[in-house]
C-alpha cells in the first residue's frame, strides 16, 4: 500500500467509514468513500480479536480527525491507538496496477 500512499496529513473530513482493514500491526486502512481511502499508522496494536473487533470507532473533533490527537478503537476492546500518520491511497493507480482475470 505504501507505493500507492501519498504524502501524510494533518487532518481529513470525518465521515462514517465504510469499511476498514488491518494492514499490519501498526497500519489499517480506513475507507471513508469508495474514492477516499487511508493508510493509517497508529500508536501500536489495537486490534482485539479474540474479542471480537467487528466494528471500529474513531474519535473526531468537529468533525475532523487530527493525526496525533485522535485515536481507533475496536469492538469491544478496552484498548486504543493513537492515530500518527494518515496518508491517502491513489485508489485509481492502485486498482490499475491490479491485474483483472
Amino acid at each position: 500500500y505504501e507505493a500507492y500512499a501519498g504524502a501524510p496529513v494533518n487532518k481529513i473530513r470525518f465521515f462514517t467509514p465504510q469499511g476498514w482493514e488491518e494492514v499490519d500491526d501498526n497500519h489499517i486502512l480506513i475507507t471513508m468513500r469508495p474514492t477516499e481511502v487511508y493508510l493509517v499508522r497508529v500508536s501500536g496494536p489495537c486490534l482485539d480479536y479474540e474479542h471480537g473487533a467487528y466494528g471500529m470507532l474513531i474519535t473526531n473533533t468537529a468533525g475532523w480527525v487530527q493525526h496525533k490527537f485522535d485515536y481507533v478503537s475496536f469492538g469491544n476492546s478496552q484498548w486504543r491507538c493513537r492515530i500518527e500518520e494518515m496518508r491517502p491511497l491513489d485508489i485509481g493507480a492502485m486498482r490499475a496496477a491490479v491485474p483483472t482475470t
